[in-house]
């Protein structure tokens, strides 16, 4: 997966590798340690229409939201699904894109965690 800062120049973004069967609320984590984020501040996935987040009856909004921590990355992607936004801190409104660009067979011994490869993480010229 390719997550890219929105509006950031230069880009910032970050290439991960993680296991399908890994839950959204687990791909936040994921998305946080590699972009830097604290899990201070509240999060929400956005994929096909459908808001995933942690439940906050202060944050209540238009679109319902399902729990993240209920629903895998293969459940809601499937296999036709190969961008999705994701965002941080609602205050501030950091706002990232999420490209699935290779989808692997899961190796236990080799690829069954998160992966940030290290020479990935860097900005693009653009």
């Amino acid at each position: 997966m390719m997550v890219l800062l929105e509006g950031s120049e230069p880009k910032i973004w970050r290439q991960i590798s993680v296991p399908g069967n890994m839950t959204l609320a687990d791909l936040d984590r994921i998305i946080q340690a590699a972009m830097g984020w604290t899990n201070s501040h509240l999060h929400q996935f956005t994929i096909e229409g459908q808001v995933y987040g942690v439940l906050d009856d202060e944050w209540i909004d238009e679109m319902p939201s399902l729990p993240d921590n209920e629903f895998t990355l293969d459940a809601v992607l499937g296999t036709e699904v190969k961008s999705f936004s994701y965002e941080y801190d609602f205050g501030d409104g950091w706002q990232h894109q999420v490209e699935v660009q290779t989808v692997t067979v899961v190796d236990e011994k080799r690829n069954s965690w998160p992966m940030c490869p290290e020479q990935q993480a860097r900005t693009i010229n653009a």
